[in-house]
């Protein structure tokens, strides 16, 4: 059984050969860690984001037996940001408070 036929299976309750594998969010340094050297990303600015790109996601679902490849598109983040240490992005306080925030 591949990761798609796996996967539909167990969305459709139907017996699998394994329960599927699925990893949405793996550290960018640690992906880096994994694969061996440091890889390019992609910044996002209107979502203050950082991603890897979808080739070195497939090669991470591959080296990690992953049933899924992560691909992050998101909507834009209406709250502050504030960046942890090795770079990830966590939102603050909402941006949007009142009706004049609006405008």
């Amino acid at each position: 059984m591949n990761s798609r036929e796996r996967v539909l299976a167990a969305l459709e309750r139907k017996p699998v050969d394994r329960v599927p594998f699925v990893e949405t969010t793996i550290g960018l340094k640690i992906g880096e860690a994994l694969l061996g050297h440091p890889r390019p990303t992609l910044t996002i600015p209107a979502l203050r984001s950082t991603i890897r790109n979808v080739e070195d996601e497939k090669a991470l679902s591959r080296l990690l037996h992953r049933d899924n490849i992560s691909l992050r598109i998101t909507a834009p983040i209406f709250s502050a940001i504030v960046r942890g240490a090795t770079g990830e992005v966590f939102a603050e306080e909402g941006l949007i408070h009142t009706m004049d925030d609006f405008k």
